[in-house]
């Protein structure tokens, strides 16, 4: 993890947020979004620091870049609850994850219950948190921290 930090909005950037979303976190995650400017200003901060980049990958990546940017905005202004709220609906590997826990559950041996439809993701989540745990808490060895799952 890398121990720059991120560029923090300038205080009439945080003002202007806060005076057109106001405590609205839905409004803000619905209707604000990265401008290319913003991205373009970051450049200077960038070069300032040393961090080069891949001008190429960047254009690739730009959309998930903006997403990360404006949910660390969200998260200098709601907290965490900003951040995860406005990062999950883009994040790629989580959305997957998600569509992979019914087969975990089969895999698991933890099919859904007879009579069961359309169970939502974080229940089966939840289920095999519940089983995997205390398996995983019976195969380390307690005083060896090394050998812990839980580090």
């Amino acid at each position: 993890m890398s121990s720059v930090k991120s560029p923090s909005p300038s205080p009439t950037s945080r003002e202007k947020i806060q005076k057109e979303f106001g405590n609205d976190l839905r409004k803000f995650r619905s209707n604000y979004a990265i401008s290319d400017d913003a991205m373009f200003e970051l450049r200077p901060w960038r070069r300032r620091r040393g961090i080069t980049i891949n001008e190429e990958l960047f254009a690739k990546d730009k959309n998930s870049i903006a997403t990360r940017l404006k949910a660390e905005l969200a998260r200098g202004l709601w907290g965490n609850e900003g951040f995860w709220s406005t990062i999950q609906p883009e994040d790629n590997q989580l959305l997957k994850a998600l569509t992979l826990f019914p087969e975990a559950a089969k895999i698991a041996g933890l099919a859904i219950r007879p009579g069961e439809r359309d169970v939502p993701p974080r229940v089966i989540f939840l289920r095999l948190l519940l089983f995997f745990i205390p398996l995983a808490a019976s195969t380390a060895r307690p005083g060896n921290a090394s050998d812990s799952v839980f580090q």
